[in-house]
């Protein structure tokens, strides 16, 4: 496949599911929209754009020099929620129509129309995680009225996807890499979309959020990280991993979505005894949509999200909606217990078994 840095050079679409936007990258802005791109692109399809006119939203961007600050002083304002004590702050002006917003923290400038149908971006080198963000946030607001998004790791099997998935601290990041040692593939390391009506997972674009003590159980994980200069605290911590470390350590491949959900595994680390891993009863549960991580209602881009959203949910009625987990598909579920790397045996039998 042609890099994310020729590929996006002029107009192209990006596809998720049914959903397309129209992206333009100005030359200039190639090399700083390169890491966004590269990590977006195993989700999001190439496509042959639309006509601006016909995108859903159309997203443009250019390179930060070519911003012209306002000459009146910008309202301070919360443009991303984070946790306690590391919300993200910008300045944000109203102009004809449009929320402009400057973040210093990235060094971005997101200039929004009211109608929620585009944008421009300027962006710098520094620009990659609120670029992407961005880019996130327009697609989930696009996609969620006709699926359920789901709060689950996921790896790819030659039948399909296997969902980990399961509360806080359950072990669903070590489950998948079990997996993946056993001979998965990469899929999705936090949500998983499933699309209304067909059986039919997506991957969602997102940085693994890992425990040290998971990474201690993988050596070679382990060695990377540190070797670059991240050390833990304590074993409680997690750490921000690259999109792509799994592929690029564990030399596995990310696979292409969409794909036929069959198993969901259900981990539970804290529970005593050897790991292992063996089938168990359904948890429909654990299936519950996953709501986006908003930025503060009124403030940053969320007004800017609310019109998309609007126009999508008008387009795909609740009414008229026919949700995969309430149409009876079948699913096998197992249950992973006990501390420890699962048996090789254990997990080539599962994989074997479908």
């Amino acid at each position: 496949m042609t890099s994310s840095a020729v590929a996006f050079r002029g107009v192209t679409g990006l596809r998720f599911g049914d959903e397309v936007i129209v992206v333009s990258v100005a030359s200039a802005a190639a090399a700083a929209m390169r890491p966004v791109l590269d990590f977006v692109q195993p989700h999001f399809e190439l496509t042959a754009p639309l006509r601006r006119a016909d995108a859903a939203v159309f997203l443009e961007f250019v390179e930060r020099s070519q911003w012209s600050r306002p000459a009146e002083e910008g309202e301070r304002t919360l443009v991303r929620r984070r946790t306690p004590g590391k919300h993200v702050f910008g300045e944000r002006w109203r102009v004809d129509g449009r929320t402009i917003l400057h973040v210093p923290s990235s060094d971005a400038v997101f200039d929004l129309a009211d109608d929620g149908r585009q944008a421009k971006v300027y962006v710098s080198s520094g620009s990659r995680y609120h670029a992407s963000d961005l880019l996130r946030d327009i697609m989930w607001e696009l996609a969620a009225p006709h699926g359920t998004f789901l709060h689950a790791a996921a790896v790819s099997a030659p039948y399909g996807a296997l969902a980990v998935t399961g509360p806080k601290g359950a072990g669903k990041t070590t489950t998948a890499l079990d997996l993946m040692y056993a001979g998965c593939g990469s899929y999705t390391g936090d949500v998983l979309f499933l699309a209304d009506g067909a059986n039919q997972a997506y991957s969602f674009p997102d940085y693994p959020h890992v425990g040290w003590g998971t990474l201690r159980s993988f050596p070679d994980l382990f060695a990377t990280l540190t070797s670059e200069g991240l050390t833990p605290s304590s074993d409680q911590d997690k750490v921000l991993l690259p999109f792509d470390l799994y592929q690029k350590v564990v030399g596995v491949g990310q696979a292409q979505p969409p794909l036929p959900l069959r198993v969901v595994v259900v981990p539970d680390v804290t529970a005593d005894g050897p790991a292992e891993i063996a089938p168990t009863q359904p948890r429909p549960d654990l299936l519950a949509p996953m709501a986006r991580q908003t930025s503060d209602p009124g403030q940053g881009w969320e007004p800017f999200l609310q019109q998309i959203r609007t126009r999508a949910a008008a387009r795909h009625p609740a009414a008229a909606r026919i949700r995969w987990l309430d149409a009876g598909h079948d699913l096998r579920w197992f249950a992973r217990r006990g501390t420890g790397r699962l048996p090789a045996g254990q997990l080539r039998a599962l994989l074997r078994s479908h």
